[in-house]
C-alpha cells in the first residue's frame, strides 16, 4: 500500500517537472526563433524585399561565430558580435549590387536572386565546412546552471532569453525613438512619399 501511495505521488511530480523543463526549453526556442524572425520582418516591412536566402546569411554567421571561436580563441559571446558585422557586410554588398538592381520591378527577379543565393551560400559552406558539419561552438558556461524548482536552466539558456529581450527593447526604441527609426517606418509606409520628403531611402534599406 505504501509503495502505491509513493508511487501515485511521484508521478504527477515527474510529469509536473517534465512538463515546466518543456516549458521553459519552448521559451528559450521561441525567443530565438523570435531574433531570427525579427531581421526577416525588418527587410520584407522596410524594404519589401523578397529574399528567401535570410536563413542562409544566419548559416554563414553561425558558421563565422564558430571559426572565430576555435581559430582565433575568442570567446563565443564575443564571436557573435564579429558574425553579426561580417553578415552586415555581406548584407550590404548584397543590397547595393544585387537586389538594388532590382528594385521596383517585379518580385520574381527578386525571388529568383534569392534563390540562386541560395545555391551559393549552401555550395561555399559545402566547400568550407562539409568535413565538420556536426560541428559546436564551445560555451564558456558548461556545467553551470540555475535551479528552478526542479529544473535546471544553464546559464546559456539564460543568457540567450535577456539577450532577445535587450534586442527587440533596443529595436522598439530604434523605431519609435530615433530619426533613422522613423525614416525607417515612413520609407516602409511609402518609399516615394518618404524620398520626397528628403528622406535617403538607399540609406534606410542599407
Amino acid at each position: 500500500m505504501r509503495k502505491y501511495l509513493k508511487l501515485t505521488i511521484m508521478i504527477p511530480l515527474a510529469v509536473s517537472s517534465g512538463l515546466t523543463q518543456a516549458l521553459l526549453f519552448g521559451v528559450v526556442n521561441g525567443c530565438i526563433y523570435i531574433l531570427l524572425a525579427t531581421g526577416l520582418n525588418l527587410i520584407f516591412g522596410v524594404m519589401k524585399l523578397v529574399n528567401f536566402a535570410h536563413g542562409e546569411l544566419l548559416m554563414v554567421g553561425a558558421f563565422v561565430a564558430y571559426e572565430v571561436t576555435t581559430i582565433a580563441g575568442l570567446n563565443p559571446y564575443l564571436s557573435i558580435l564579429v558574425s553579426i558585422g561580417s553578415v552586415a557586410l555581406i548584407g550590404i554588398v548584397l543590397e547595393r549590387y544585387a537586389f538594388r538592381k532590382v528594385r521596383g520591378a517585379e518580385k520574381l527577379n527578386e525571388i529568383f536572386i534569392s534563390l540562386g543565393l541560395i545555391y551559393v551560400f549552401e555550395n561555399f559552406a559545402t566547400l568550407l565546412w562539409v568535413e565538420n558539419y556536426n560541428i559546436q561552438i564551445p560555451s564558456p558556461f558548461v556545467g553551470l546552471s540555475v535551479p528552478l524548482g526542479d529544473v535546471m536552466l544553464s546559464y546559456d539558456r539564460i543568457l540567450a532569453i535577456v539577450i532577445v529581450i535587450v534586442i527587440l527593447v533596443g529595436l522598439v526604441f530604434l523605431t519609435k525613438k530615433t530619426k533613422i527609426g522613423l525614416a525607417m517606418r515612413a520609407t516602409s509606409q511609402k518609399s516615394d512619399a518618404a524620398m520626397l520628403m528628403g528622406i535617403n531611402i538607399n540609406k534606410v534599406y542599407t
